[in-house]
């Protein structure tokens, strides 16, 4: 039996200055810090709106990778990461503790203001109200952004501009 062939498609990423001007269009918006943490660690868009305050070490400038989010139904659920390997601690740059950082302030004044109506979540990335943020929301930020930067892709592109930068530098 012939075995049915598959295109493959070519991966997409942004060049360094397309990834600048991206990041500079969200950097104002609230979770611009969370397309800035896929861009410079390439996590995936599961990895990152699945990761825990737990998983964040300050102290030894690190970040564990251990599950990711989705969307069954109408429910948004975390589950184990999509392969051993993707079980992994990434190093935090002197920029991303500073951008963590003060997410975790704004969080805090967050909550703040939505008072009880504020969901004490564990989540990093979240919703203005505390709880997950939901990834079909995430992509339609990024989709967003992309635009006004005059840009094709999607999240995934974020990874993939993560790595390419990466080996460029």
């Amino acid at each position: 039996m012939k075995r049915p062939t598959v295109t493959q498609k070519d991966v997409q990423f942004f060049t360094s200055e397309q990834l600048r001007d991206f990041l500079d269009e969200s950097k104002d918006h609230r979770l611009g810090f969370a397309f800035e943490l896929i861009a410079r660690t390439g996590l995936r868009k599961g990895e990152a709106l699945a990761l825990k305050r737990k998983d964040v070490d300050f102290k030894q400038r690190q970040i564990r990778i251990r599950e990711t989010l989705s969307r069954q139904g109408r429910s948004l659920v975390t589950g184990p990461v999509k392969t051993a390997k993707s079980r992994r601690t990434i190093p935090l740059s002197d920029r991303l503790v500073d951008v963590l950082t003060a997410w975790k302030a704004q969080q805090q004044q967050e909550r703040a203001t939505a008072s009880n109506q504020y969901v004490v979540s564990d989540f990093v990335v979240t919703s203005q109200l505390g709880g997950p943020m939901d990834p079909r929301n995430f992509l339609r930020l990024f989709q967003i952004f992309a635009q006004r930067a005059d840009l094709e892709g999607n999240v995934h592109t974020l990874r993939h501009s993560a790595a390419s930068v990466m080996l460029t530098n």
